[in-house]
């Protein structure tokens, strides 16, 4: 869940000006065409177009009024008192704040019951075995030999990584190339399943939460998230075979 976040005029105020801006009355109504020939109006076209990225890389255009920013930097450009003191400015921060954090406990305590829901569930599926930690794992292929990666390797894999519901977030397959990392590199369910593999064989992996990202799980996988991995070891790096 996005927070947010203390923007600064980093390269990227004026478009949101320029392309948002409502146009005042004029004798036309058709809009102002934009006139990017300057070397004036190209900076602020840029630090516009940067500052709109970063609202909407924090998921903000959907929680602000989009005309009450515009209004806010022509009140500045123009030389304007602010319209808000700066405590209610303060205040209208902290009630988003709140705000976020609420929803964000909700997600991550619906997605915790929704996913030791499953673990029980498919924990009953033939052929899944449990670790002592929770993780839950499948042999899709075993591999040929004895030895098994330790956590001082590194590993060469292909992997897809899924949320329950078939959601991919990650996959090694869609690079088009296999990754190579060390074994203690990667989150602990991750980790524990790479050890019990011979190379050659395939896995799959369901980690709960608690083995995975737990309540910090980044936006493409959010909150209190079960994992499902399918996992091929194609070879230990540097391990003493």
């Amino acid at each position: 869940m996005t927070t947010l976040k203390k923007l600064t005029l980093s390269m990227g105020v004026m478009a949101v000006l320029t392309a948002c801006a409502p146009q005042a009355p004029a004798e036309t109504s058709k809009p102002k065409e934009l006139d990017l020939t300057t070397e004036e109006s190209k900076l602020g076209y840029t630090i516009g177009s940067n500052m709109a990225s970063q609202l909407d890389a924090s998921d903000l255009f959907t929680k602000i009024d989009v005309e009450a920013l515009i209004e806010a930097f022509r009140d500045k450009a123009a030389g304007k008192e602010a319209r808000m003191t700066l405590e209610e400015m303060q205040q209208a921060q902290v009630t988003f704040q709140e705000k976020v954090q609420s929803e964000a406990t909700a997600l991550s305590d619906a997605n915790k019951v929704k996913g030791d829901e499953y673990l029980v569930e498919y924990a009953k599926k033939e052929g899944v075995l449990k670790t002592e930690s929770g993780l839950l794992y499948e042999v899709l292929r075993e591999g040929k030999g004895e030895t098994k990666p330790t956590a001082t390797d590194t590993v060469k894999v292909h992997y897809s990584g899924k949320l329950v519901d078939g959601t991919e977030f990650d996959s090694s397959y869609t690079r088009g190339e296999p990754a190579e990392f060390p074994v203690s590199g990667v989150i602990p369910g991750f980790s524990e399943g790479l050890q019990l593999m011979i190379p050659g064989s395939k896995y799959r992996f369901t980690i709960p939460s608690e083995q995975a990202y737990g309540v910090q799980g980044p936006p493409s996988i959010g909150p209190n998230q079960v994992l499902v991995f399918e996992v091929e070891l194609i070879e230990i790096v540097g391990a003493d075979k």
